[in-house]
């Protein structure tokens, strides 16, 4: 994991961190969602279809703060129960992946593990500071990793 410990410096700036972890978030969401793209079929899209303004407001407010709180749960108890936070970070995201995939389909599970091992790292690592910090941080990076989303759904 030596190529991730620029991730658990949180001694930097704020949004550097943020950039740096999103850029790493993404690698791994684009290339899930290029293993995962054989298999998604092009729907019609329905005629009642939310507006753009609603589509972004859930994606990068709603969904963050969503996905932040399941991830922030499981790390609580995978701390517990893990050696170390590297651990509790994989089994966290490993935890809200299964949950994503069972609800939404295996393409979800494949496309946001990563980005949730991004995520639970950097909060884990923000909330030696505080949990707001750790909530503000990750809630961000989150909402970056959806703004791929967002775009294709607009």
């Amino acid at each position: 994991m030596n190529f991730l410990s620029f991730l658990t410096r949180t001694d930097g700036h704020p949004a550097s961190y943020l950039f740096k972890a999103w850029l790493l978030a993404m690698a791994g969401h684009i290339a899930g969602l290029i293993l995962i793209g054989s298999y998604i079929s092009e729907e019609p899209e329905p005629n009642n279809a939310p507006g753009g303004v609603v589509i972004v407001f859930f994606f990068l407010v709603i969904w963050p703060l969503i996905i932040t709180g399941l991830l922030a749960g499981t790390l609580s108890v995978a701390k517990t129960i893990t050696p170390t936070y590297w651990h509790a970070a994989l089994l966290g995201a490993f935890a809200v992946s299964i949950l994503l995939g069972t609800v939404f389909g295996f393409g979800f599970f494949i496309a946001y593990i990563w980005p949730l091992f991004i995520s639970a790292i950097a909060f884990l690592a923000w909330q030696m500071h505080t949990n707001t910090h750790a909530w503000t941080m990750t809630v961000a990076l989150n909402a970056g990793v959806n703004i791929l989303l967002t775009v294709f759904l607009l």
